[in-house]
């Protein structure tokens, strides 16, 4: 009967199921034969079944079947290495057919398939078959199985029968790893590797199919060993644990280590040491072993390294995942993918992967890093909820990672299990760290992360050599996003910490931006600007919660900081958001010289996207806010941003007011800098409206004061001016002069931004002698650079330059490609065509459509839209087009 006592059931019920678990145990076939004729609780059944009831029954039917099976598979293969191949066929038989358990894994398949056919059984066909349906090849001959248990046999025979361990699941990708090992443990010089990586990396799995593998090449002529030190408590145990393991008893008061150190003395074997992170205080023993023991190899699996001299180390990432997904089958054939179909499968034998399920699949692996544990515990979740919706509850929490398999380690049961088994051998100065690291979103600098945290450099090295954190190629630190989102909770849960964390972020971030926006018109602009790529992540983090603290004035300071960088990198629609929202914030107008600075770097902004209107309005009222407080320096970047405005959109009458008023507070000002700007934006005005001899007057008086002054790319950018000029007028000579001297000036102080914009320059000009080829050059010269600079604002320029060239040269097809690619980069970044050179670009792409025809035009023009930029790039420096379909326009990464 079925007795209820408050929230417990209890039935009473006969079952042999615990002598059969004592079976197993003392690995006792006979008996275990013969109590397994059934499934547990076969027959069983309540009128009234709950849900977790059902589920309890069902699942330790698997369980007990599970065990079994592995006590009848390692009989088997313990008869095999005997030479009794009948009986070991009959137990695999058994292993096979054992009722309650799941279909075999592709191991069990494989082992099974080899005593079957080892033993001559009827079932080696079957076994083949449901291998085959995995994607098994079966390979073996009946003289090959039989031999490979003899091999077996002579080499585990040197001490008692330790067999290696089977995994309980496939094994899969890693095939470079295993290389490299292989590779390593050749070498005569290599004694000592430890697989080194965070929790869940599959650092065990590896090793063990290392082991396997050199058993079978019979690389070590005394076998191999794996013994797990998982369950040890001190180093002093490790001896015996592995005496253990090779089948080596200890006599009374014998010393476990010399023990050790005799046997081993003349052997040749590699030796497996699984899970040494707990015990890293005894590494020294594994030193006194190599030293004793000079045929002895040792493969360690750990989180942290050993710091010996011997060592060699193989750091464990996650397993690769393809960037492009394009390509569905090189996708579906990623080791990542493969791993979560096999595991899914285990958990829903009819799971198949449709094209939905992919994308939603490598996302998962995406969002885990390819960790193998991550990728298992999500694809355990396939029974329950479509794959879309496992990726979406896994990117909102970590522990969405959890399994509740009986036969899985506690530490391995979840993503979070994991990481606290790291978390509690970490020292209580580097857990401090390692949560206060958590603040910094993505990567970081150690100088920042002195700054901010004040975390040492013995303390960042000490967090890399277990595993937590890792330096990448640039030598900036990172660690997996799913420990981040971990340390970041430890981080919340002490709130004074985590404010003054917050702070110092803040605080670090502004005035490194503010540092280094002064770098981004110097030499070194490339590498100023990929640091602030890098950045992003921890600089919109602290913008964001400047916002969230009604902090304008430093959230405005950002966005100034910020401006070049976002007009030269494209990011001009997230630039302006940042700009809205950092005016929008509670008394930012009172924020005096920040506010109008931002209305006026806002306009210019929407001024490059062809808002040419609504930038006018902008300039103006930070012209007037400086106007009212009467701080006429802050006049000068409206005044020459509303000149150029007007200057674009063609209203030359209101450019040169605003110029001129510009040059008159430049005057009163007595700044020579700002009269030279500002004779210099009057000389542009007067160039674009054709009136050449005051734009040449213009330009001279300010490379007077310029060169006065030694602005050497001051000089250059005048000297650059006055070629365009002599263009215009049709002196080439002297145009050729002043582009090869401001040529030389920018190339002198490593300007590759103004050089790539001059070499554009000479193209233009090149253009308009006729010379298309000379053009092309100067454009694909240009275009390089920009390119090496990721300047997203001219890249477009250049594509239209070259599409003109090659229109010019009658090849209308690929200039219709580069015209499409540039149409759809300027789409990305919001930078319009100023209308200012509308006129020219139009009747360039009219001329061509007319050689080409609208049809092969259009058609040519859609192929270039629907370029990827790298390719539009390869395509325009003299490259083969590349044949696309749907797919869209990134940018340069």
């Amino acid at each position: 009967a079925v007795l209820e006592d408050g929230s417990k059931l209890s039935l009473a019920l006969e079952t042999d199921v615990l002598e059969l678990l004592e079976a197993i145990r003392h690995q006792e076939s006979e008996r275990i034969a013969a109590l397994s004729v059934g499934a547990f609780l076969e027959g069983f059944v309540l009128s009234d079944w709950s849900a977790e009831l059902e589920e309890w029954v069902y699942a330790s039917r698997e369980s007990v079947a599970a065990l079994v099976r592995g006590a009848l598979l390692r009989e088997a293969e313990q008869l095999a290495r005997t030479g009794d191949f009948v009986l070991a066929a009959r137990r695999a038989e058994a292993a096979f057919l054992v009722k309650g358990a799941k279909a075999a894994e592709t191991d069990d398949l494989m082992r099974l398939y080899v005593l079957l056919l080892a033993g001559d059984s009827v079932l080696a066909g079957q076994v083949r078959s449901e291998g085959q349906e995995f994607g098994l090849a079966f390979s073996v001959s009946q003289a090959d199985a039989r031999a490979q248990f003899v091999a077996v046999n002579q080499s585990t025979q040197q001490f008692g029968l330790r067999p290696l361990p089977y995994a309980k699941t496939s094994f899969v990708g890693r095939d470079p790893e295993l290389i490299e090992l292989a590779n390593l443990f050749a070498s005569q010089e290599v004694r000592l590797v430890t697989l080194l990586g965070t929790g869940g990396m599959g650092k065990t799995r590896l090793a063990l199919q290392l082991a396997h593998d050199q058993l079978q090449e019979q690389q070590f002529q005394d076998g191999v060993y794996f013994v797990a030190l998982e369950n040890l408590e001190n180093g002093n145990q490790i001896p015996r644990a592995i005496l253990d393991g090779l089948g080596i008893s200890v006599q009374g008061n014998t010393d476990p280590l010399e023990l050790l150190k005799s046997s081993l003395r003349d052997r040749s074997m590699l030796l497996v040491l699984d899970n040494f992170e707990q015990l890293i205080d005894a590494a020294l023993l594994v030193s006194d072993l190599l030293e004793h023991c000079p045929k002895l190899c040792l493969l360690v699996t750990s989180r942290e390294r050993l710091n010996l001299e011997e060592e060699f180390v193989l750091t464990l990432s996650g397993l690769p995942i393809p960037k492009d997904q394009s390509n569905l089958l090189e996708l579906e054939a990623s080791d990542a993918v493969r791993l979560f179909v096999q595991r899914a499968k285990r958990a829903r034998v009819d799971f198949v992967l449709n094209q939905t399920d992919l994308i939603a699949a490598l996302e998962i692996c995406r969002l885990v890093e390819g960790v193998p544990l991550g990728i298992e515990l999500a694809a355990a979740w396939v029974k329950i909820m479509p794959v879309a919706q496992i990726a979406l509850e896994l990117s909102r929490n970590l522990d969405a990672l959890e399994s509740n398999s009986r036969n899985i380690s506690i530490r391995h049961r979840s993503l979070r299990a994991v990481f606290e088994h790291s978390w509690n051998l970490l020292s209580q100065k580097e857990q401090l760290a390692l949560a206060r690291l958590a603040v910094f979103q993505g990567g970081f600098t150690r100088e920042a992360a002195s700054a901010v945290t004040g975390v040492t450099i013995p303390v960042l090295a000490s967090l890399v050599d277990k595993s937590l954190l890792r330096v990448t190629q640039d030598g900036r630190y990172d660690r997996h996003a799913l420990l981040y989102q971990y340390a970041f909770q430890k981080l919340e849960a002490q709130p004074a910490e985590f404010a003054t964390m917050l702070k110092n972020h803040s605080a670090y971030f502004l005035a490194w931006t503010k540092e280094t926006r002064q770098h981004l018109l110097q030499a070194n602009q490339a590498y100023w600007l990929d640091r602030l790529e890098l950045e992003r992540p921890n600089l919109e983090a602290a913008m964001h919660r400047c916002e969230l603290e009604g902090n304008a004035e430093a959230l405005l300071g950002f966005c100034v900081a910020l401006g070049q960088f976002w007009l030269t990198r494209g990011y001009l629609g997230q630039g302006r958001a940042w700009f809205n929202r950092a005016l929008a914030v509670p008394g930012a107008e009172q924020v005096i010289p920040a506010y109008p600075v931002a209305l006026s770097n806002l306009g210019y902004l929407a001024q490059r996207q062809g808002e040419y209107e609504f930038s006018r309005s902008l300039l103006e009222q930070s012209l007037t806010i400086f106007r009212s407080v009467g701080e006429k320096p802050g006049m000068m970047p409206a005044l020459s941003n509303l000149a150029h405005a007007a200057r674009m959109r063609g209203d030359t009458q209101s450019a040169l007011a605003y110029a001129r008023e510009a040059l008159l507070v430049s005057r009163e000002l007595n700044q020579q800098v700002l009269i030279s700007s500002s004779l210099e934006t009057i000389g542009l005005i007067h160039l674009d409206h054709g009136e050449y001899a005051a734009a040449r007057q213009g330009f001279e008086e300010s490379l007077a004061i310029r060169r006065s002054l030694g602005l050497k790319r001051e000089i250059a950018n005048t000297l650059s001016a006055l070629g365009e000029t002599s263009s215009c007028q049709n002196d080439l000579e002297a145009a050729r002069k002043f582009f090869a001297e401001s040529q030389a000036l920018f190339t002198e102080i490593g300007d590759k931004p103004n050089l790539a914009y001059l070499l554009h320059n000479l193209g233009d000009l090149e253009q308009r002698c006729s010379d298309y080829s000379q053009a092309k050059t100067n454009y694909q010269e240009s275009l390089k650079m920009l390119v090496e600079i990721k300047d997203m604002g001219v890249i477009a320029f250049s594509l239209e330059g070259l599409a003109a060239s090659a229109a010019m040269l009658a090849d209308p097809h690929q200039a219709a490609c580069l015209w499409g690619a540039a149409e759809a980069l300027r789409e990305t970044t919001g930078i319009q065509i100023p209308l200012n050179l509308r006129t020219e670009y139009d009747t360039n792409v009219m001329a061509a459509r007319a050689r080409l025809g609208d049809a092969a035009f259009g058609s040519a023009w859609s192929q270039g839209r629907n370029m990827k930029l790298e390719d539009a790039v390869h395509l325009a420096l003299g490259g083969d087009a590349v044949q696309v379909e749907n797919a869209k326009p990134i940018l340069l990464k």
